[in-house]
């Protein structure tokens, strides 16, 4: 009797180990404040895939104040003076997008919009802005397309 039932665990390891495991993928690059994406240059429009994306212990509250969830991170150091319009349009899911100033763990509002709606601020030239677009209120994953511009001056 002990030898079927050396058997059946021999061949219940056995099994387990052929059985495929339920693959993840990773998270985004830009999956945290300290490893966001650098824009480099404006216009800037990029396409992220947030199925994997989490949520840093001190990412900040979001447009709403609640915690932020599935967050993935931007920045820009402006080269000059100007009014920028930040997008979501076309993104696959309700985004809250904020636009921060400051270091981590010490970073303040400028403005944000929640959910999905295009935000616009000024920028001063040699300030760092931070970008963190979390989920919204439809849940994780899904498709992010940002897109920042400058917008010409009134009267032009």
């Amino acid at each position: 009797m002990a030898s079927w039932r050396s058997i059946a665990v021999v061949a219940a390891v056995a099994l387990g180990m052929i059985t495929p495991g339920v693959a993840h993928a990773a998270p985004p690059v830009n999956d945290d404040f300290d490893a966001s994406t650098a824009i480099t240059a404006l216009p800037f429009t990029t396409q992220v895939d947030r199925t994997e994306a989490t949520r840093a212990l001190d990412d900040p509250a979001d447009c709403v104040q609640r915690p932020a969830e599935e967050s993935v991170w931007f920045h820009h150091t402006a080269t000059e003076n100007g009014i920028v319009r930040v997008s979501t349009d076309g993104s696959d899911l309700d985004v809250k997008l904020s636009v921060l100033i400051g270091s981590r763990g010490d970073l303040r509002s400028v403005g944000c919009s929640s959910p999905g709606g295009p935000l616009t601020f000024r920028m001063t030239a040699g300030q760092t802005y931070h970008f963190m677009a979390a989920d919204g209120y439809d849940g994780r994953g899904a498709v992010l397309n940002l897109s920042v511009q400058r917008m010409a001056p009134r009267g032009q």
